[in-house]
């Protein structure tokens, strides 16, 4: 367990001036002259303000876990080099005039601009530490199109925006376990997202604001959206040209759905069967829910696929056939 032997000097505040008599007090504002004596009361205030920081910031410190000790004033040091100041903190971006090949020293800042692009980029990296974050930026010049070619270890970067004076950025994350520098996320600037070529040599654009479960479409190397409307649905009534034992073929070139129903002479029950390309997808059996009675039928038929309803079962032997079409609908969708 961290500890620190740093005492405060008289905690129980004996023998001590107050606060108003230590603000007020002479030698404390001017420094005690000579000859003169050192009041012991002034004395204590003294001691006891600077002993309880030092003792309040050693405990803060051994709790941390670091020993302090005043037996050793280089290890005290060493100890107390562990306090960050604004020297231990690296610049976020250090602005960097364009080169065409640049070193970059990551030890120095946790970022880089590079101004004004007017040619094609190389650059590699010194200082990366573990874990460190690094902002890339980049600076097109007034003609803009400016390329850059990444260092080997450098994952998921992306081209610049090639626009004039357009400023991209892009994050990355050094893992010194591979030695990589990786991409957070694509590269970004005012005109939208841009991606590796390994994903998508597009820049993505939204001409409108986004939506849930948006479709884009890739048009000359661009994303945009397109809407995608529920499909229209058109009904046709072919009652009077349909009926039970004929093969249709699908006349309309889309995939449509057949629904209908036969009539049953009183009130009793039939059933149909239907048949899309020969094949008997089921059977449907209802009662007397139509005129005197009714057995219904609804089925999927692909496009230029054959269908057939063929009635006159008897149900368990059971009623009367299915005698006519009471309805035949085909509904289509586009």
């Amino acid at each position: 367990m961290a500890t620190t032997n740093v005492q405060q000097w008289n905690p129980g505040a004996a023998n001590q001036e107050t606060d108003a008599e230590y603000t007020a007090d002479s030698q404390r504002a001017g420094g005690a002259t000579d000859p003169s004596l050192f009041d012991a009361a002034l004395a204590n205030k003294a001691f006891y303000q600077w002993s309880t920081y030092l003792e309040g910031l050693f405990t803060a410190f051994a709790n941390k876990g670091f020993t302090t000790s005043d037996s050793n004033l280089s290890t005290l040091t060493a100890t107390c080099a562990n306090f960050l100041t604004t020297a231990d903190l690296l610049p976020a971006v250090q602005v960097v005039s364009y080169a065409a090949t640049l070193t970059l020293n990551a030890a120095t800042a946790n970022g880089f601009y590079i101004k004004a692009m007017s040619g094609a980029l190389s650059f590699t990296f010194t200082g990366l530490s573990s874990g460190q974050v690094v902002a890339m930026y980049y600076q097109q010049d007034g003609s803009g199109g400016r390329v850059v070619t990444y260092p080997s270890n450098m994952v998921g970067a992306a081209q610049p925006d090639p626009a004039p004076n357009a400023v991209s950025l892009q994050l990355f994350g050094y893992d010194t376990t591979t030695g990589l520098l990786r991409a957070f996320g694509p590269l970004v600037s005012a005109n939208g997202a841009l991606f590796p070529s390994k994903l998508t040599t597009a820049q993505l654009t939204l001409s409108s604001p986004g939506t849930a479960g948006q479709v884009l479409t890739n048009v000359g190397g661009v994303f945009i959206p397109v809407s995608v409307p529920l499909a229209a649905a058109t009904r046709y009534d072919v009652t009077g040209s349909r009926s039970f034992g004929s093969t249709y073929t699908n006349p309309y070139g889309l995939p449509m759905t057949v629904t209908g129903y036969g009539i049953t002479s009183g009130s009793s029950v039939g059933s149909v069967q239907c048949f899309v390309n020969g094949a008997g997808d089921f059977a449907n059996t209802v009662g007397a829910t139509v005129n005197n009675g009714a057995c219904g039928f609804s089925f999927d038929v692909p496009t230029g696929a054959t269908y057939e309803v063929v009635a006159n079962t008897l149900t368990n032997g059971q009623g009367s056939a299915v005698s006519a079409v009471g309805k035949w609908i085909e509904t289509v969708r586009s």
